[in-house]
């Protein structure tokens, strides 16, 4: 992958808990007419002249605190109750997600995220049938390109100005064109395989950090192995991808920084 981009690698499932402990971290409190001084031993600069990473985390930080995180955690019994809990956040709130199959192992990943999150409730999604305004719970289709456009729709509907209007095609474009409105430009952008399990954490990451998806057969498979031709092939949709964005991405520092391999 070009160097100029920074890649981020998932653990499917999780991005969802993830993001909403990095949302949850308590402000400390100072006195707004004094700076807080830098620790000991360090010196403080402007962000301007922050390395490139700093840069792209203040944006992400800063993008994650501007919609605050609901201390609940929603369990969801399958992708396409995950799917729809995801899409019901909006620009006043979020909370996280996590998957619950009935499997001891999804029992202790639960417990173990509960324990660091610390909840102040923790509910079973129920679903929703179709009412005015919100669309029933969507079924899961069989085929991947219907799924990767129910994800897309999901994470365009999170970014709506109207939750009670919703839109009902998604899609990077439509996607880009919504952020500028509001003023946002994404941190990066999320590659995702339907067919593979770490959509959900792909998924999660969109949503939280408005980041446009791009669609990508996880080319390693199960082994993880990535070929060079194929790693070639990647790097050659990402690029096309973002060229198509009309955002600017291939130099550091500016508006595409990162890219999240979600499988």
């Amino acid at each position: 992958m070009p160097s100029r981009l920074a890649t981020n690698f998932l653990v499917p499932g999780f991005a969802a808990a993830l993001i909403a402990l990095s949302q949850s971290a308590p402000a400390q409190p100072q006195d707004a007419t004094q700076p807080t001084p830098p620790p000991p031993g360090l010196t403080q600069v402007p962000l301007a002249q922050a390395p490139v990473a700093t840069k792209l985390g203040a944006r992400v930080i800063s993008l994650a605190r501007s919609v605050p995180t609901i201390d609940t955690l929603v369990l969801v019994p399958s992708d396409s109750a995950y799917l729809a809990a995801v899409s019901s956040w909006t620009l006043k709130g979020r909370f996280p997600v996590l998957i619950d199959d009935g499997s001891p192992e999804a029992a202790e990943a639960i417990a173990r995220f509960t324990r660091a999150f610390a909840p102040a409730k923790v509910v079973s999604w129920a679903g929703r049938s179709a009412e005015p305004g919100r669309p029933a719970d969507p079924a899961w289709p069989t085929d991947p390109t219907e799924r990767f456009k129910l994800m897309n729709l999901a994470v365009l509907r999170v970014w709506s100005l109207n939750p009670s209007d919703p839109p009902t095609e998604g899609g990077a474009e439509r996607l880009i064109t919504r952020l500028n409105n509001l003023g946002f430009t994404p941190p990066g952008i999320v590659v995702i395989d339907p067919n593979d399990h770490g959509w959900a954490a792909g998924l999660a990451l969109a949503a939280a950090r408005a980041q446009p998806m791009l669609r990508h057969d996880n080319p390693a498979g199960p082994r993880g192995v990535l070929p060079l031709d194929m790693a070639d092939a990647l790097q050659k949709s990402i690029e096309t991808f973002l060229a198509s964005s009309r955002l600017p991405w291939d130099t550091l520092g500016d508006a595409i920084d990162s890219i999240t391999l979600a499988f």
